[in-house]
């Protein structure tokens, strides 16, 4: 039953992605839209592809520098084929990063690294990868948006709901990175998590066996985290990595306009980025499907640009960023199963 309502709620959410997306075209001048399509400047199109490519290699750089911390040195095709993989399962399914961490615990637990390890290190590159990164360009999404639309905010209840839910999220945010770099922050945290098991536990017995099991995992992975955080050289590569990431995610959707003749300014396209970000992370659509095309398209035309070239600008920036990604990350994955498989 539990199964059949998941199936439902995922139907459901894609007929509605896709009745926006229709929508969205709905609202263009095809011929425009068409024109559009025949003028790209290819060499754009192909400098997009080129910087959504470098920033799955420095998702991937984050994940290696933080092996490395640990004292785990894998092939850097696999530790990409990892970070790609876990990336782009959270797309597909977004239900707050646990597809991807999932993904990445079961492929690296694959190549001998401990368990324990495995969750600190899925923890501190996910943080690396979306969190920092987040905090930063949801500060220029509060900032931006006050400064276009303050009047409209006074009066639109749903603004405010924004507003709470992303002062929500940074106060998650603020948590995760002291959890992750002060010990007792993490042990007060897992000493809370503990009594609360064992209460639960005290109704399942199931629960009971597990507890001095989980204790110790939580004590591994105490000493892992640790173990990283110290290892200060790696963590500062860990940043640089994730930076670099952002900067190339946010070239993609630059040269995606460029591609199509519209030399945007940057406030206009941090908006629209921010935007794409919020709405990926909220929406409960596979991929935001329909949900992102949509909020981008209509925020760059609010802001004065033209609506046909927004569009073929985004979906370039989505195919190359998001589409093409889940396909390659799909099928290394499928390969993946069938090794573990022959294997096994």
């Amino acid at each position: 039953m539990a199964q059949i309502r998941k199936n439902l709620r995922i139907s459901i959410s894609l007929i509605f992605g896709i009745f926006i997306l229709w929508v969205t075209f709905h609202h263009a001048d095809i011929r425009l839209f068409y024109h559009n399509l025949k003028e790209l400047n290819w060499l754009w199109v192909t400098l997009s592809f080129l910087c959504a490519m470098a920033s799955y290699i420095c998702i991937a750089g984050v994940l290696q520098s933080l092996l490395t911390a640990l004292h785990y040195y894998l092939k850097p095709v696999d530790v990409f084929n990892i970070a790609l993989v876990s990336t782009v399962a959270n797309y597909a399914l977004n239900i707050g990063g646990i597809s991807g961490l999932a993904i990445k615990i079961y492929l690296l637990s694959r190549r001998k690294i401990l368990p324990s390890h495995t969750l600190s290190l899925s923890l501190i590159h996910g943080f690396f990868t979306n969190t920092i990164a987040v905090f930063f360009i949801f500060a220029g999404f509060t900032v931006f948006y006050s400064h276009y639309s303050f009047g409209m905010a006074k009066k639109d209840i749903l603004i405010w709901i924004a507003w709470v839910v992303i002062a929500a999220l940074m106060a998650t945010f603020i948590w995760m990175g002291f959890f992750i770099v002060n010990a007792s922050v993490r042990f007060a945290t897992l000493n809370f998590l503990m009594r609360l098991y064992h209460r639960v536990s005290t109704r399942i017995k199931l629960l009971a066996r597990k507890a001095e099991l989980l204790e110790s995992t939580f004590e591994n992975f105490n000493k892992s985290m640790d173990l990283v955080v110290k290892n200060i050289r790696q963590i500062l590569y860990a940043s640089l990595y994730a930076l670099a990431d952002w900067i190339f995610m946010f070239a993609c959707l630059k040269t995606s306009f460029l591609a199509v003749h519209c030399p945007a300014k940057l406030g206009i396209l941090a908006i629209g980025f921010c935007v794409s970000l919020f709405t990926s992370i909220i929406a409960i659509i596979p991929g935001g499907l329909g949900i992102m095309e949509g909020s981008m398209v209509s925020i760059f035309y609010l802001l004065g640009l033209e609506y046909e070239k927004s569009l073929v600008a985004v979906l370039i920036y989505r195919v190359l960023y998001y589409l093409v990604p889940m396909i390659i990350g799909g099928l290394i994955f499928l390969s993946e199963l069938s090794n573990f498989r022959k294997s096994g």
